[in-house]
């Protein structure tokens, strides 16, 4: 249905008549043009793109695929690993383009306030699109599909490796859904005419969160006293650590200002014994905040990684175990040939019986 509905959305860009050379600039230096009014939408999107649970979910993803424990397959399987993300990336990329593009043509200039067009009534606005909007529906209820899915998982694994919960299969996947998605049900229900503007507090919400994930991600990942000889190269581990501190600036940014979706607007009303409220509650945000980012990525990593040839150990009821490998015998050459415990026991076994029979 997502491709479906991306299919349509270009054919509709091409019917809209895009002017190709704005739509290129916009992409490649429109942030040019970016004013302070601008943050909300700017943490929206970060938020909408990198979300911090699918960090978690890919982290946990490829800790399940079990690989030989040597040099060349572990390499292998890194690097397919990072190349997992990058379609997924691509398309969306794709899918927003087709989405700005028709909105700057059709809605901008069209819609008595242009600003509060979203989700719930964006494919009002196609031109040449006949049933668009019951693709339209049909992608929206997909993707919200594959986002809760996404979230069920990341809270699975969440309840698996930091909790160390062992529920039944079917008890997780009723609690966590539940978690996910009452209480869009209930706001939906009580504020049918504001959800747009709700989706993008949720999306500013994402963003705000990012820190909580990305941070350690980077803290670990670029550290040459965990990580060792596979460290990567000083250019990588500063152009991560500069993202860290800009996704926590941008976001530390919006937190206070007029635009930013949260306490700004206590700097446009006069000082009221509610303003001085958030006002307060703000400043104890922003140190918190400061104070964590900073926090994490200063303290010394106190741990080891754990050594390649050693293989992650496993508890039986844990969640979501892929191709088992962990049993795999190999005669360390390059393009080894592989063997199970399992196949080399009965392959013993059956060795032992014929040498039984030959003495008989």
């Amino acid at each position: 249905f997502v491709g479906i509905m991306s299919i349509a959305l270009w054919t509709e860009m091409s019917f809209v008549g895009v002017e190709t050379g704005e739509l290129w600039r916009g992409w490649i230096y429109g942030f040019v043009d970016v004013t302070s009014d601008d943050i909300f939408s700017i943490t929206g999107i970060l938020g909408a793109i990198v979300m911090p649970h699918n960090l978690y979910l890919h982290t946990a993803a490829c800790q399940t695929r079990r690989v030989v424990r040597e040099e060349i397959p572990v390499k292998e399987a890194v690097r397919w690993s990072s190349l997992e993300p990058v379609l997924p990336v691509l398309v969306s990329f794709f899918v927003n383009m087709a989405v700005i593009a028709i909105a700057a043509e059709t809605v901008n200039g069209t819609a008595d306030e242009p600003e509060k067009v979203g989700l719930t009534d964006f494919c009002y606005y196609f031109q040449k699109l006949k049933g668009g909007c019951v693709l339209w529906g049909i992608a929206l209820l997909a993707a919200g599909q594959s986002s809760a899915i996404t979230t069920t998982y990341t809270g699975q694994y969440i309840m698996d490796g930091f909790l160390h919960m062992r529920l039944p299969t079917w008890a997780r996947a009723v609690l966590t859904r539940l978690v996910a998605i009452a209480p869009c049900v209930i706001v939906s229900a009580a504020f049918p005419t504001k959800l747009n503007h709700m989706v993008n507090i949720v999306n500013s919400a994402l963003s705000f969160l990012l820190p909580f994930a990305f941070t350690p991600l980077v803290k670990y990942t670029t550290s040459v006293e965990y990580m060792g000889r596979y460290a990567p190269p000083l250019w990588e581990r500063y152009l991560l650590r500069g993202a860290a501190v800009f996704v926590y600036l941008l976001n530390a940014i919006s937190l206070s200002a007029p635009a930013g979706g949260f306490f700004g607007f206590i700097f446009k009303e006069p000082m009221s014994a509610k303003n001085g409220f958030y006002a307060l509650l703000m400043i104890l945000v922003q140190l918190f905040y400061f104070w964590w980012n900073l926090y994490t990525m200063i303290k010394p990593i106190s741990t080891k990684m754990m050594p390649l040839e050693e293989e992650r150990p496993y508890d039986e009821a844990e969640f979501a175990i892929t191709s088992d490998f962990g049993d795999l015998i190999c005669d360390g050459n390059a393009n080894g040939c592989c063997a199970r415990r399992s196949q080399m026991s009965r392959i013993e076994r059956d060795s032992d019986l014929a040498v039984s029979l030959i003495d008989e």
